[in-house]
């Protein structure tokens, strides 16, 4: 999911503070990468959790798995079962939704 800014997106520390002070006791947050421009992973739990990166005027939130125990089981659940594991995408729509009230 994609967020458009009409405000100028804060750094990535500030949007890991704003992150931590609405859904504070929800998730688990960390930043991740090289480089100044790093990414940020929220994790709702092992198998939930989204991956939060910035550009210019962009915010870019995709659901993903937390853990690679968490790639790893799901890749052999689908395998096995065809199933798709798909919480992450609600995780996304709810930071995504929070973020394009905050910067539009």
């Amino acid at each position: 999911m994609k967020v458009l800014t009409s405000k100028t997106p804060p750094t990535t520390k500030e949007l890991l503070d704003i992150l931590e002070s609405e859904f504070s006791d929800q998730y688990t947050y960390k930043l991740f990468g090289l480089g100044e421009e790093k990414s940020i992973i929220v994790r709702k739990s092992t198998f939930i959790g989204a991956q939060i990166s910035k550009s210019v005027n962009e915010i870019t939130i995709e659901g993903i798995q937390p853990s690679i125990p968490a790639v790893l089981f799901s890749f052999i659940l689908q395998l096995i079962t065809g199933f798709s594991t798909s919480s992450s995408r609600k995780l996304e729509k709810e930071i995504g939704f929070f973020l394009n009230q905050k910067y539009n």
